[in-house]
């Protein structure tokens, strides 16, 4: 009787080695699947060297898609945070930043579910870049912008959702290494970057730079906006000095900014313009002909125009719809101007020739929708007007130029006929 139950135990421990080598292939095979590999094809397992994603790019040809996920995040947590359906930021601890060879026309791929921390790149000029669905951020000295344009005509093509961000560590105002570094889209005097396409862009700055046009104490150089939505802010600085949304740095005046069309959202703080001048500098030139542009500034720059104690420029506005800003942080800060110069600012002028300003100051503080000179008007034209002034004060008939700026009057809209 013996042999048989002895026949009988050894077969009931097979079945269990084999019931749990079964169960430990299928938990296997589950965890292969996730990965999106097999035995034979590991996937992304192992990631190339930085050298060896530069080599990539040097050898791509005009039209070619790199996708930078595919490179620089690993499949299995790329799949597994897919898997358990949340947003991840993947952070590269080494020096990421790549060279696009001059005149190449490119994609930069990304996943909208994931950001890429330590990543950016410097484009050596006469380059066409689209941006599809890409998150990433760069470290504050790793390169001088997240998206860097070094020389020359440039295209920004917006495809999908993108956002670009710099690191937020405030800078030492007294160092000088550190000029023309911080801004999300690098855009240096004598460079010319289009931004078109249906995507959107959400750029932001470090503080200290722009998030679109000069890095710290850095003017910008030419940026037109035909199309795409983009939103642009500058993470407020300890420094007390921030660069515009959309223009020069720190201490550094906008270029020349046009807007032809799109919808365009920025912010701004700690003195600097939204579009045009950063903290203590002018405006450059600023033209609207077309779009929808939303503006908002605190502490007393103008939402369009100069900041603080900025000096002269231009604002020309020929079509679009434009709606204009201008508060304050704090009951201890500076409110702002809704367009024209800064607080302390002066030599800005305003041409309206077509399409709808709202301006707005703040009321509380008696600071004015516009502030600064206004030239010339269309030739058929409504408006309106809001005051502090008692009722029945509002004049009759649109006030003379010299009183527009006139700090009682908050509210301003012009719509050309």
């Amino acid at each position: 009787m013996s042999k048989p139950i002895k026949s009988i135990t050894i077969w009931h421990f097979m079945k269990r080695v084999i019931t749990w080598l079964l169960l430990v292939l299928i938990a296997l095979g589950s965890l292969i699947q996730m990965a999106g590999c097999s035995l034979l094809n590991p996937g992304r397992l192992v990631l190339p060297a930085k050298e060896d994603i530069q080599k990539i790019i040097n050898e791509a040809q005009d039209g070619d898609i790199i996708d930078i996920v595919d490179l620089l995040v690993p499949e299995w947590l790329y799949i597994h945070d897919e898997y358990y359906g949340y947003w991840k930021t993947v952070t590269r601890y080494d020096d990421y930043t790549f060279v696009i060879p001059k005149g190449l026309v490119v994609t930069l791929a990304g996943d909208p579910r994931l950001t890429i921390a330590g990543i950016a790149f410097v484009c050596e000029g006469g380059n066409t870049i689209t941006l599809d669905d890409l998150n990433i951020y760069c470290y504050q000295d790793q390169a001088p912008s997240t998206l860097h344009f070094t020389y020359g005509k440039n295209e920004l093509i917006l495809k999908g959702s993108s956002r670009l961000e710099n690191a937020y560590q405030p800078f030492d105002t007294t160092n000088d290494e550190r000029q023309g570094y911080g801004a999300a889209v690098g855009v240096p005097p004598e460079v010319t970057l289009t931004i078109s396409g249906q995507g959107c862009l959400y750029a932001t700055g470090n503080g200290s730079a722009a998030s679109i046009g000069g890095g710290y104490n850095e003017s910008s150089g030419s940026i037109i906006i035909t199309d795409g939505y983009i939103d642009a802010s500058v993470i407020y600085s300890q420094t007390g000095m921030c660069g515009a949304a959309i223009g020069g740095g720190s201490g550094a005046a906008g270029g020349k900014t046009t807007i032809n069309g799109g919808r365009v959202y920025v912010s701004a703080y700690n003195g600097a313009a939204g579009i045009g001048g950063g903290y203590g500098a002018g405006i450059g030139e600023v033209t609207i002909n077309g779009g929808k542009v939303f503006a908002i500034a605190q502490d007393g720059g103008a939402a369009i125009g100069s900041s603080v104690n900025g000096g002269n420029g231009l604002i020309n506005i020929n079509g679009g719809e434009v709606s204009t800003y201008g508060s304050a942080f704090s009951v201890y800060s500076n409110s702002s101007p809704g367009i024209g110069n800064g607080v302390g600012g002066s030599g800005v002028v305003l041409n309206i020739k077509g399409g709808i300003l709202t301006a707005w100051g703040d009321a509380h503080s008696d600071q004015q929708a516009i502030n600064c000179m206004l030239r010339s008007l269309p030739s058929a034209y409504r408006w309106s007007i809001q005051t502090t002034l008692e009722s029945g004060t509002v004049p009759e008939t649109f006030p003379d130029k010299a009183f527009v700026n006139d700090p009682r009057y908050y509210y301003v809209r012009i719509e050309a006929e």
